[in-house]
């Protein structure tokens, strides 16, 4: 599942075309480089989850509302001990995205009929990660 790996990097982790250093997804911390946000520790993932990515912090330093990026879904750090799962495989969609004004919230569907709001820091975040989302929900069924 290093797939998922490659398109966090090459999608989540990227820098904005034209740019050496401005970020595409301002928010994402990728571990691949050995950064953590100051709050992370390595207890905070579970095994179930496999390799954590990266996370994608909502507001820089703190955990409420932060994703963690894995091998086989994200994990969405409600508040101070809560965390909701939702592996790639129990995607079904998502809402449509607003480009006028640019959506910051990304409302996803699951296989059960739940849903589950993720929120972006800027404009256009939330397009980004659908382009992820989409990419490792296909790799994931394969």
């Amino acid at each position: 599942m290093r797939t998922v790996a490659k398109l966090a990097s090459r999608i989540l982790a990227a820098t904005r075309k034209g740019s050496v250093d401005q970020k595409a997804f301002p928010g994402y911390v990728s571990f691949e480089r050995g950064a953590h946000p100051p709050w992370w520790t390595t207890d905070l993932g579970q095994a179930s989850w496999g390799e954590v990515l990266g996370v994608h912090e909502l507001d820089s330093g703190r955990r409420a509302g932060a994703l963690a990026i894995t091998e086989s879904g994200v994990a969405l750090f409600n508040d101070q001990h809560a965390v909701s799962w939702l592996p790639y495989s129990s995607v079904q969609g998502w809402e449509q995205l607003s480009k006028d004004p640019p959506s910051s919230r990304l409302r996803v569907k699951t296989v059960t009929g739940e849903i589950v709001e993720l929120a972006f820091r800027q404009p256009g975040e939330a397009f980004a990660f659908v382009q992820f989302l989409n990419s490792a929900r296909r790799s994931s069924r394969m």
